[in-house]
This record gives structure tokens, sequence and C-alpha cells, in this order.
């Protein structure tokens, strides 16, 4: 009995983003190349470095998937680290390549 809700005013879900050992933290925003993670804690990265986060995203049930990234760039800001990474291409086929589409298409559908 599920509906389509997106056209309703609803908060925004976000997908989560997670870099071995435990750090956690939602991903901002999606392109078709790459995106931005929200972290509440210092990455302890920096720009050119190589990255594996896990993205998932239960409100449209995306599993844990790793996504093999290079780090853009990386900032403090507000108390928290923001990191822009760039998905390494060819992206590898299966959950991450679908997974990573979905999240892309939700993100741009959800754009007030």
């Amino acid at each position: 009995m599920s509906r389509e809700r997106r056209g309703l005013d609803r908060n925004r879900g976000f997908a989560r983003a997670g870099l071995v050992p435990s750090l956690y933290g939602y991903v901002a925003d999606v392109s078709v190349r790459g995106f931005r993670a929200v972290f509440p804690g210092d990455p302890r990265l920096a720009g050119g470095d190589s990255a594996v986060p896990v993205l998932s995203f239960a409100e449209i049930e995306v599993e844990p998937f790793p996504l093999p990234s290079e780090v853009r760039w990386v900032r403090e800001r507000d108390g928290a680290w923001e990191v822009g990474f760039a998905v390494r291409l060819p992206m590898p086929e299966g959950p991450a390549e679908r997974d990573f589409f979905r999240i892309h298409e939700y993100y741009r559908a959800t754009v007030r």
C-alpha cells in the first residue's frame, strides 16, 4: 500500500556515507560524476587521496555498497567536514553502478 510521496511536502531524506573504520556522515548532493559528503569528524583525507566510501540509502532501499572514489577537496565548515568525491571511472558494474544512479536520480528529483 505504498504510494508515491515525492509530490507531498516532506522532509528530504539523505543517503548515508561511511568511511572506514567508523566515520559516518551523509551525502549532501550528487552529480553524475561525484558527490559531496558531510561528516561530523575529521575524515583525515586530502585532495588527490583515493577513498572507498560506502554509500547506502534506506529510504529508497539501497543497501550499502563501496564506491571507489578520489577526493577532490576537503574543507571544515561550521564544525563539520565536507568532502568532494569524484567517482573513479569506469564505475564498477553491479550495485555500485546501479545504486549510485538511483541515488543520483533521487537527489535530482527532490531538488527544491
